[in-house]
């Protein structure tokens, strides 16, 4: 692992692939995850020259030194980006929650970046019917009730948290206020501002980042391409499904080479 190291901040980095070749692909690896869980995908892509990320707090870089959001995230990474050696494409490929840094990417440094990838890409609410509006409003209700009562030590916190947090909010240790920053941001008019090419792919039976969200983020992103690939879940389209996303991101990158 490399390091990269401004205003205090380190970010930690695998570099493989050709060196100098015409594409340079910048990995950004999901919430809880590391860039090993994308560099099987790297080393299938080859002819490439990859970057692939430990965000700060995750893996190898250490703790951000204050409460980020993916605004702080992408601004950091774009110094990282602004000192790579020139490349006749560089794209950003993020799955989750480096969709989410990756929105911001787009939408505030634009001339970094030929294009972008997002597997699963995360950072819209989601579109909710009725039942299931009123469901999670009763279980905010619920919730706030119960944090009174944890107060009184009527309720422990353990049991709260066991509850009614998810697993990313229960693992997130000294994350946690950086995660709370980050699931209550909605990008959309982040995405609206993305003008660079821009591939989707969402698996169908994903239910953190739904189908539905990548039809969402192509509504906003004027130059969007997305693939819906079927029995395929939030991880399983690094996985199983691995081959898939693949060959789209390898004939996304040829196009965009062919136009260039």
């Amino acid at each position: 692992m490399q390091q990269f190291t401004s205003d205090n901040q380190t970010l930690s980095y695998n570099e493989i692939g050709t060196q100098g070749a015409d594409v340079q692909i910048i990995w950004g690896h999901g919430w809880g995850h590391t860039h090993k869980a994308l560099q099987p995908l790297a080393e299938s892509l080859g002819g490439y020259h990859h970057y692939l990320l430990d965000f700060p707090g995750f893996g190898e870089s250490p703790m951000p030194t204050q409460n980020w959001d993916t605004n702080d995230y992408a601004n950091f990474v774009a110094k990282f980006i602004e000192q790579l050696p020139p490349a006749k494409l560089r794209v950003w490929v993020g799955h989750s929650f480096g969709g989410r840094v990756g929105v911001q990417l787009g939408a505030k440094h634009s001339a970094l970046n030929n294009a972008f990838v997002f597997v699963a890409g995360a950072g819209l609410r989601r579109k909710l019917n009725p039942c299931k509006r009123a469901y999670l409003k009763c279980k905010v209700y619920f919730y706030k009730l119960c944090k009174n009562l944890c107060r009184f030590g009527f309720i422990k916190r353990s049991w709260l948290e066991s509850h009614f947090g998810s697993p990313d909010y229960r693992n997130a240790g000294a994350l946690r206020p950086i995660f709370l920053n980050v699931i209550r941001e909605h990008l959309a008019d982040e995405a609206q501002r993305i003008t660079a090419p821009t591939l989707l792919i969402y698996g169908e039976k994903d239910l953190e980042t739904p189908p539905s969200m990548g039809e969402e983020y192509a509504k906003h992103i004027s130059d969007a391409d997305l693939h819906i690939l079927q029995g395929l879940d939030h991880y399983s389209v690094l996985g199983e499904g691995q081959q898939q996303t693949i060959y789209l991101i390898h004939k996304f990158i040829k196009n965009l080479l062919k136009s260039a």
